[in-house]
């Protein structure tokens, strides 16, 4: 929807499209994941959600300041960029090999809280629709808005950090 909003503010109609399209055709398909799960995206369907959003961000910013082209995507998939950064180097600080599993991840410790599958899948939604309305903001990027969003990333880093 982030890309969608973005594309629409650049007036880019093909990006508009096909990113509305994409977002009903995930949120047609998370009904049937939601836990307890029917159905399963694995790797193919992700991979090609990843691409279509990488390709599609890039295309819908792409009349915007570099900044802003670079930041919005970054901000918006913040969870998932802020989970992925912290597993590696969480891996090569203890010394193990960056590809292996582990029980590490912000949702094992959040389940180890004693939180639910559900309770923990819509907090996970929640910030990372937290992410995403920050990541707005940055089409209109002033010196506070920059500052709003440097601190609700140390907040999350703060926060992931103490799951």
């Amino acid at each position: 929807m982030v890309v969608f909003g973005v594309a629409v503010f650049s007036h880019s109609s093909l990006v508009s499209l096909l990113s509305i399209a994409l977002a009903g055709a995930i949120l047609g398909f998370l009904r049937f994941n939601f836990n307890p799960a029917t159905i399963f995206s694995v790797i193919g369907g992700s991979l090609f959600i990843g691409f279509m959003l990488s390709a599609l961000a890039l295309q819908g910013a792409e009349k915007s300041p570099t900044i802003v082209a670079v930041a919005i995507p970054v901000v918006s998939f913040g969870l998932p960029i802020l989970e992925t950064v912290l597993s590696v180097l969480r891996r090569l600080i203890g010394g193990r090999p960056v590809f292996t599993a582990d029980r590490e991840h912000i949702h094992h410790k959040l389940l180890e809280r004693g939180m639910s599958h559900r309770q923990v899948v819509i907090v996970l939604y929640a910030v990372s629709a937290l992410f995403a309305l920050l990541s707005l903001f940055l089409l209109w990027p002033t010196g506070s808005t920059l500052g709003l969003i440097l601190a609700v990333w140390a907040l999350a880093c703060g926060w992931v950090s103490n799951t």
